[in-house]
């Protein structure tokens, strides 16, 4: 089913985006997550996943879908602390791996280059990247994870805070919204009920796993999954490779919505350059900080913006509901002589 088909891709595209730096390498886990009940936060994130992938994607009214371009912008900028948080985890990642000195930045400019000349090639290609490298930096991730030894009493552990659970996967919907409207105006049609169940399952499994398996001594580390290998380099070498497709996938579905709002002006050159420049600068605060410091914010205000996204597509729904509930009582109670009277009739109680 050609339908199937693509609503794995984009699912794929969706997961891409959320498995970033800050995910893929434990931080953002033990930031929002660490010393919680793994089943509890797994149910949670999966049902928070699934309900704001969905109401991104099927929603049709048109308040909802003005609020969601509108915020595009809003989450473009949003998007450069993204992209810096992934060239400064690219730093951290092969100044790790290679014991080089942290202000060695010859990586993160690399990728930023590899990135925009991507980006530039279009949305198609981003989702052809996606979709070859995000199934193998999956089974890659599971593997890892099944050899490294279990984290005990992972589910005797508290209850999560619910409000960094839903702020965390607002975050990573709301920044992915972006990506999400390309993808929705493409020709390829694709079930948003399908998308959203796949990738909610499996980023939801994801974290459950990650949080069986990182400790208290991961927790300072800048590269927490890298440091359950302390002594297999050759393993370090397959995380290092898989943490790296994670930082490009999302460092890509950042990066072609800022670059695409300057594609089709004069000053595109120039438009790139700067938000290269920007984006490379604020990375210079290193991962730790960004991750630390600025994620917790962008979770808040994400939260913020689905609880009013919700709250618009509710009275939208019952608007539109009173609406045909009035119209098919007009219909019954004052019938018309002609058919032509009767239209004028529902058009203008409509009105």
């Amino acid at each position: 089913d050609k339908r199937l088909v693509n609503s794995l891709n984009v699912a794929f595209s969706v997961i891409g985006s959320v498995i970033g730096a800050g995910f893929i390498t434990g931080r953002e886990i033990i930031k929002f997550f660490m010393n919680s009940n793994v089943i509890v936060v797994g149910f949670s994130v999966f049902f928070a996943f699934f309900l704001f992938l969905f109401l991104l994607m099927s929603n049709t009214s048109a308040r909802v879908n003005r609020l969601i371009n509108g915020s595009n912008y809003a989450i473009c900028a949003l998007n450069l602390v993204i992209i810096a948080s992934m060239l400064s985890a690219t730093d951290s990642l092969f100044n790790e791996l290679f014991n080089l000195k942290s202000n060695f930045f010859i990586f993160s400019l690399s990728l930023l280059l590899f990135s925009t000349v991507l980006c530039v090639r279009g949305i198609n290609w981003i989702n052809k990247f996606n979709t070859v490298f995000v199934p193998f930096m999956l089974a890659v991730l599971y593997t890892v994870i099944l050899i490294s030894p279990s984290v005990e009493n992972c589910i005797n552990r508290p209850l999560p805070s619910f409000g960094n659970c839903f702020g965390y996967v607002a975050m990573n919907c709301f920044l992915a919204q972006p990506l999400i409207c390309e993808l929705k105006k493409g020709k390829e049609k694709f079930s948003p009920f399908l998308v959203s169940i796949i990738s909610a399952f499996i980023l939801a499994v994801t974290i459950v796993l990650y949080l069986t398996v990182l400790n208290e001594e991961c927790a300072i580390c800048d590269i927490p999954v890298l440091s359950l290998f302390k002594n297999l380099i050759f393993v370090k070498v397959i995380i290092a490779f898989t943490i790296f497709l994670g930082i490009v996938t999302t460092q890509l579905s950042a990066h072609y919505p800022i670059l695409k709002i300057g594609f089709y002006r004069k000053s595109a050159i120039l438009w790139v350059i700067a938000v290269n420049l920007v984006c490379f600068l604020i990375s210079r605060i290193g991962f730790y900080g960004i991750v630390d410091l600025l994620y917790p914010i962008i979770a808040n205000l994400s939260l913020t913006y689905f609880i009013l996204l919700i709250s618009i597509s509710l009275i939208a729904f019952r608007v539109t509901k009173r609406k045909h509930t009035s119209a098919k009582q007009v219909c019954k109670v004052a019938p018309c002589s002609t058919l032509r009277d009767r239209v004028l009739k529902l058009d203008r109680h409509t009105r």
